[in-house]
């Protein structure tokens, strides 16, 4: 997982540095850490990469945090957003980018773990396919989208979100590739 942090105050940084790796730490997540002092330095961070999850500061002294996580949002609409500020006034600001939280510093471990958490139970999980052969061909069907697999006779019907697939083809077959 990239995460980013953007801070412009070390005493911040350091405390931000230290929650952080201790969530990645307890939450068993493997991490590269980039920090970046200045908007400046975020936003050459950004040419080359676009972090998974985003720690920001709103009060950053070039710019605001807002405007680069609105920047971040353009990149991506993947990306997890967590402002990181001194005062509550811009939380409103903070949602209208798509924020996953706002969190006021120093930031307490709890905090910073539960974001951790939340973010692992929305990142998306690579998708999983079984393949059904229908005569001479394979056909290639997503996991997530089976609704249900009926049989009747030799015939198996494969019923998904966008039709249902017919196949002679064993239940068990199926079954085998979905354990």
């Amino acid at each position: 997982m990239k995460v980013l942090l953007c801070e412009d105050n070390s005493a911040d940084i350091k405390k931000a540095r230290e929650q952080i790796e201790a969530a990645a730490e307890a939450c068993r997540e493997e991490m590269a850490l980039e920090i970046c002092e200045t908007a400046e330095a975020c936003r050459d961070y950004l040419k080359g990469e676009v972090p998974d999850l985003v720690f920001m500061d709103i009060f950053m002294a070039e710019i605001s945090g807002v405007v680069l996580a609105r920047e971040i949002r353009d990149l991506s609409a993947d990306a997890q957003i967590v402002f990181l500020t001194s005062s509550n006034e811009f939380a409103a600001e903070s949602y209208e980018v798509g924020a996953m939280d706002y969190i006021l510093k120093p930031p307490a471990q709890s905090q910073v773990k539960k974001v951790f958490e939340n973010y692992m139970k929305t990142r998306k999980s690579p998708s999983r396919y079984i393949l059904v052969k229908r005569g001479r061909d394979e056909v290639k069907i997503e996991e997530a989208g089976i609704l249900y697999v009926r049989t009747t006779g030799n015939e198996t019907s494969i019923y998904t979100k966008t039709g249902v697939i017919r196949a002679y083809y064993p239940l068990r077959e199926i079954e085998k590739q979905l354990d």
